[in-house]
């Protein structure tokens, strides 16, 4: 698994890499694995660990710490089909008024169940640009992909080369995106 940085504010070299991460602090990632993009949330030493459960506390520490961070108009519930709403670390009980979302206030569910719907649900939040390189199959689900968005396509070059990539927010309908990920998991009450 490749991780690289790229560049603080502009690139230093263009990505090669099939994924680029462009976070709000101006930090460039390219990484070859959707684990390896997950890792620069939850840190470096998350490509290393091999235990699925070890991998979930990763993601929910660093949900939590993401939820911290974030402004008091935004709702957000770390979510886990398969536990349901999580709150302070521990699972709460669905109809718990204390938890009930504000119906003034916009929402986010932010999915920890695995690292392509923690990733793709860290999206929504706006605080980085995810890229996938044109040639790439890590989020497109078919080898032909006419851009639905103009605007979504990157085009890095340099004297020698030119590659292509496609941002997935302003490309894809997210939700869709997490709706195909989601597949195989049961929710709390025991539902496909």
């Amino acid at each position: 698994m490749k991780i690289n940085v790229l560049g603080k504010g502009e690139l230093k070299k263009i990505p090669t890499l099939p994924l680029v991460l462009i976070c709000d602090d101006g930090k460039i990632f390219e990484t070859d694995k959707v684990k390896g993009a997950v890792s620069i949330f939850t840190g470096r030493d998350y490509i290393k660990i091999d235990n699925k459960d070890e991998r979930w506390y990763k993601r929910l520490f660093a949900a939590n710490n993401l939820v911290k961070k974030e402004k008091e108009e935004i709702n957000i519930e770390i979510f886990d089909k398969r536990k349901g709403v999580i709150d302070n670390n521990f699972v709460i009980a669905p109809k718990e008024s204390k938890y009930l979302l504000k119906s003034n206030t916009n929402s986010l569910k932010l999915r920890i169940d695995n690292d392509k719907l923690f990733l793709l649900s860290l999206l929504k939040m706006r605080t980085f640009s995810l890229l996938e390189r044109e040639d790439s199959f890590i989020f497109k689900q078919q080898k032909k992909h006419k851009l639905n968005n103009k605007e979504s396509l990157c085009v890095f070059e340099n004297k020698d080369s030119s590659i292509r990539y496609i941002d997935i927010f302003l490309e894809y309908d997210i939700d869709k995106l997490l709706k195909i990920y989601d597949k195989g998991f049961k929710d709390v009450v025991g539902n496909e």
